[in-house]
């Protein structure tokens, strides 16, 4: 979006339409994600939340980052911290609409 090769309405479409429609994910009242699209940072390996503990994009200078995470009401994301409790989030593979 900041490098204009892509809308907001391109990026919602291949993040949130498209998975929900792939996957059959059901609507989930009071789940959201803010973004702040104008933020620039640093991506460091040992800040992500990966299994393996790494990323190749370690390094790079990016603009626009998740600034809050809501799921079901709660918030269990908050500036590079995850609040939520181990278990909190729920499996959703082979669930069809």
């Amino acid at each position: 979006v900041h490098e204009r090769r892509l809308t907001i309405d391109d990026v919602i479409l291949r993040y949130f339409t498209n998975p929900k429609r792939i996957f059959h994910i059901q609507d989930q009242p009071e789940t959201w994600a803010e973004i702040d699209l104008n933020k620039k940072y640093e991506i460091n390996s040992k800040e992500t939340f990966t299994k393996c503990g790494w990323t190749p994009f370690d390094g790079w200078n990016v603009t626009g980052m998740i600034r809050n995470v809501v799921l079901r009401g709660k918030v269990v994301y908050n500036d590079r911290k995850v609040l939520a409790e181990r278990g909190f989030g729920k499996n959703l593979r082979n669930k069809k609409s």
